[in-house]
């Protein structure tokens, strides 16, 4: 088992205005890989596959107290397509933001630190546990995150029933802490 540091999971969304999209639920990093491309590589990839399904945007919600997360998706070209009045941020990347994101990220991504790739039923246990970490970091009750049962039957179940799918970031081997 490789140590999962981040995650971005996602689902397919579609809109009678602007067609099919992609909504990024969850992207997290852990506190001590924050800042070390991880996230960067995550947002590619969900943008790169994106692309390749044939969608034309990739939409999600960040709290307003979450200034950093704010700035880092601002940094990425996103459109802040705020409502002030949920207390949270709707970001959108599309059409040449879009693109340009997908265009950073390789089908396969490995930096020297770490590899991006899809998540896997193996993966849920820690899965879950960096779900939790960011129920806490997100001010949410970790009571309220699915466990890891729950993510394996609804994300690596039937395939014709997914939920949601998983790009997950993991530690090299020589790069365990």
């Amino acid at each position: 088992d490789k140590q999962l540091i981040g995650i971005a999971l996602y689902y397919p969304r579609y809109s009678p205005w602007t067609g099919r999209g992609v909504w990024l639920e969850d992207l997290y990093v852990t506190p001590e890989y924050r800042g070390t491309g991880v996230g960067v590589a995550l947002m590619a990839r969900v943008a790169k596959q994106t692309v390749l399904e044939g969608s034309n945007r990739l939409e999600w919600w960040c709290l307003a107290w979450n200034e950093k997360s704010i700035s880092f998706y601002k940094k990425l070209g996103a459109i802040d397509m705020s409502d002030t009045d949920l207390k949270s941020n709707e970001f959108r990347l599309d059409g040449n933001q879009l693109r340009q994101m997908a265009d950073k990220c390789p089908m396969q991504t490995q930096r020297p630190m770490f590899t991006i790739r899809e998540g896997r039923r193996e993966d849920c246990q820690q899965m879950a546990l960096l779900l939790t970490e960011l129920a806490a970091y997100e001010r949410q009750s970790p009571d309220q995150v699915v466990g890891h049962k729950q993510l394996e039957a609804e994300g690596f179940g039937d395939p014709t029933d997914r939920q949601f799918r998983t790009f997950v970031a993991h530690l090299d081997d020589n790069d365990k802490q």
